[in-house]
């Protein structure tokens, strides 16, 4: 169960990453 939720953890921080520089880029 750690390994999953660190993965989802690490998930949501590439996704939040991506976010942030979409808009930055705009």
């Amino acid at each position: 169960k750690n390994t999953n939720i660190k993965v989802v953890k690490g998930t949501l921080a590439k996704v939040s990453a991506k976010l942030s520089k979409n808009r930055s880029y705009k």
